[in-house]
């Protein structure tokens, strides 16, 4: 069995604590996805990137936010699967085994999170829009493909979730077995 088909399995296998972790991981790619997808609307075009409304739509997509909300995810997620982690140390895993193991896992969470955070904010995108209307005032809030805001979430998103993915080994390493 490679490390690719144990990760797998290790996801398939203990679907509650993974089931959480994804679904907090897809809500971050779901906020920032429709926060982005309104500083890309073609009715905001007008707004200077400098001005208040603009930089309040900058601070709403922040990576702080999202890469504070997933590390606070996974930090809960690593608690819970302490035991499984431990034990897999204990039957014979290397440490670069183990944080090859958690790196990939994390990495297939956060590519079905982006699909699944895009997606839903596709689906829920007219409602959003609506109440940025009805907030801001803008009239011509209409429903348009957000290309630059996908674009946008997936290459960021994808940043965030590599670079937690990288980092979370380092904090197994403080834990002992």
């Amino acid at each position: 069995m490679t490390l690719f088909e144990f990760a797998w399995k290790n996801i398939s296998r203990d679907k509650r604590n993974y089931l959480y972790y994804f679904a907090n991981c897809m809500c971050s790619v779901f906020v920032f996805f429709l926060f982005s997808m309104l500083s890309f609307h073609p009715a905001l075009a007008v707004i200077d990137d400098h001005s208040t409304m603009g930089m309040i739509l900058a601070l709403g997509e922040a990576v702080v936010f999202s890469m504070c909300f997933i590390s606070y995810s996974m930090k809960c997620f690593l608690k819970n699967r302490s035991q499984q982690l431990g034990l897999i140390i204990i039957l014979g895993a290397s440490k670069r085994q183990l944080n090859r193991l958690v790196f990939m896992e994390n990495m297939m969470i956060g590519l079905f999170a982006i699909v699944g955070g895009i997606l839903l904010g596709l689906v829920f995108s007219k409602f959003f829009l609506d109440l940025a209307n009805a907030l801001i005032g803008i009239s011509d809030f209409v429903f348009y493909l957000p290309l630059k805001a996908m674009a946008l979430t997936i290459v960021v998103m994808g940043l965030v979730f590599f670079a937690i993915s990288y980092l979370t080994p380092k904090l197994l390493r403080k834990r002992n077995v």
